[in-house]
């Protein structure tokens, strides 16, 4: 069978942009979920700018154990939940999430509802050493690994 130049062009072209998509979806490498346990994970980013922790106040945090269980403080009240991870697609939340119901400042409540709402939805999971990215659809949060 002969191929007219059009159809070797248009099959070399559609095979370079099938390789390219496959390049790109392996450029991820899968979460290890030893990265995500190990450590106690501290928020000190939301949406690009670095937290302000008022003086004595603990920091907004994140832990994942071995059962899959997170949990934390969302700024102003203690919450517990299911994590859930696709590992390959860089996807978590927390499902099944159940927090305290503590009287907070404004700004306070504020940020513990962003936080609440962001972990869970299904956000976009990066881990960079000691960082731990999550970008949903309104807010990125930005945590420090602290080790105990």
């Amino acid at each position: 069978m002969k191929l007219s130049s059009k159809a070797i062009v248009t099959t070399a072209t559609f095979t370079a942009f099938v390789a390219g998509l496959a390049g790109c979806a392996s450029k991820d490498k899968p979460i290890q979920l030893s990265e995500l346990q190990t450590p106690q994970w501290h928020l000190v980013e939301l949406d690009g700018k670095a937290l302000e922790r008022p003086k004595g106040k603990k920091a907004p945090s994140l832990h994942v154990d071995e059962k899959m269980t997170a949990t934390g403080l969302a700024g102003c009240n203690d919450y517990v939940g299911e994590a859930e991870i696709d590992v390959d697609d860089h996807e978590f939340r927390i499902t099944h999430m159940n927090s305290t119901m503590k009287l907070c400042l404004k700004n306070e409540m504020a940020l513990n509802n962003t936080i609440i709402s962001t972990l869970s939805e299904w956000t976009r999971i990066d881990i960079d050493k000691n960082r731990l990215t999550l970008q949903g659809e309104k807010h990125t949060l930005v945590f420090q690994a602290q080790n105990p």
